[in-house]
């Protein structure tokens, strides 16, 4: 069996300038918190609890208390709620697609779970039942990814992160697993627009399982990097 991991904004659904939108609002109007740059929360690596603590660090010198974190999430839940989604074309046949051709389907995003469901609902994404991760289990990427594939169980012959920004590849190459970048081309990785050429998608996944084995056949980067996951 073979895993397959998606990021959720940008990835799955498109609605990585609505969420930055309405983290920096539902900071303004819960804690008072003004003058966040949208674009900086956008292209951060951090997990939305990570931006908080950061935030929460350089401002006022000391981590977010818990009923802070609670107002927070509850504000922006909300304003998520309010908004439209679109699916990125083709992911939601695409993750229905993957199990039938081998491929346990896992999610692993830094958005807050609440927040996550709240978008992929909107974009008419079911991920009940898939082994999932979230901003709960990490401020940054690596321990996220690296918590769904715990919970995805295995062993696995190959695991792929897909993801839509530099982070995303900086984490799938920390932890050793093959890296497909979605909506446009990163440095150094495979990439599709979207998931509606499936040949195109099946093809990429073919290709990059065959470059993360060397030559000789020794373990693939990702199997170290799934005993990692399991210690």
């Amino acid at each position: 069996m073979k895993l397959a991991i998606f990021d959720v904004d940008g990835t799955l659904v498109r609605s990585v300038a609505i969420d930055a939108s309405c983290y920096v609002r539902a900071l303004a109007e819960s804690l008072g918190i003004q003058g966040v740059d949208e674009q900086w929360v956008a292209a951060s690596p951090l997990s939305d609890s990570g931006i908080m603590r950061q935030l929460f660090r350089e401002r006022f010198g000391r981590e977010p208390r818990r009923d802070e974190v609670g107002r927070m999430r509850s504000r922006f839940t909300q304003l998520l709620s309010e908004a439209s989604y679109e699916e990125v074309p083709g992911a939601r046949e695409g993750l229905l697609r993957l199990p039938a051709e081998g491929w346990a389907v896992g999610i692993a995003t830094g958005g807050w779970r609440d927040c996550a469901l709240t978008k992929l609902s909107r974009a008419g994404i079911e991920i009940a039942g898939l082994p999932a991760a979230f901003a709960e289990d990490g401020d940054l990427k690596v321990p996220i990814i690296e918590a769904t594939c715990q919970r995805a169980g295995g062993p696995f012959t190959n695991i792929v992160y897909f993801g839509d920004g530099p982070g995303d590849l900086s984490a799938s190459k920390t932890l050793g697993i093959a890296f497909v970048a979605v909506g446009r081309p990163l440095l150094g990785s495979s990439w599709i627009p979207d998931y509606t050429d499936w040949p195109r998608v099946t093809t990429m996944l073919a290709e990059v399982k065959a470059a993360i084995r060397d030559p000789e056949g020794r373990a693939a980067p990702q199997e170290a990097a799934q005993r990692r996951a399991h210690e």
